[in-house]
């Protein structure tokens, strides 16, 4: 599969580093609570290493979940509606799923934090890095309250260019 660690270039962004302070877990393929729709994706996820609310990983399998992505560059007006659609879709109980890109992933993660559904950040990287390192902040306000960091990459895993494609197949399947 072209999801995989190897050949694949170095970003040239250092990630800013996520300090230990967090709740980290694994979900693997046969547990449980792993979310059915991740074993049908191709190629399957096989294990979410997570940081932050269990409860919303677990859940979003059986509830319902919007996948919010768009530009980097998005306009003013784009992220606006964004963050107006990802904080109404949360009021009503939709937990958002986005990359934690800069734009539209961005707006779409703080439009639910203002919510009461929450927010999952499906990254690119190990868990332990953020990326892009100016959402540091956001991704500490998605962990520590209503929300969760997903990823398939191991700690220490830089993020390069082919993994944001690889995180879409999650994206997809956490959205229902």
């Amino acid at each position: 599969s072209e999801c995989t660690l190897s050949g694949m270039s170095e970003n040239r962004q250092a990630p800013a580093m996520l300090g230990p302070q967090t709740a980290d877990f694994a979900l693997r393929h046969q547990d449980a609570h792993f979310p059915e729709t991740l074993r049908h994706v191709h190629p399957p996820v096989r294990e979410l290493l997570c940081r932050g609310d269990q409860t919303i990983v677990a859940d979003v399998s059986r509830l319902p979940g919007l996948a919010i992505v768009g530009g980097r560059r998005a306009s003013e007006q784009g992220q606006a509606d964004a963050r107006w659609f990802a904080r109404v879709a949360s009021e009503h109980g939709l937990t958002i799923i986005s990359g934690l890109a800069h734009g539209i992933d961005t707006a779409a993660h703080e439009g639910a934090l203002e919510g009461r559904g929450g927010t999952i950040a499906v990254l690119a990287h190990g868990r332990d890095h953020v990326y892009p390192r100016h959402n540091a902040g956001l991704l500490e306000r998605i962990i520590r309250g209503h929300g969760a960091a997903v990823t398939e990459y191991p700690d220490g895993t830089p993020a390069r260019p082919l993994q944001f494609h690889c995180r879409n197949r999650i994206h997809a399947g956490l959205a229902r």
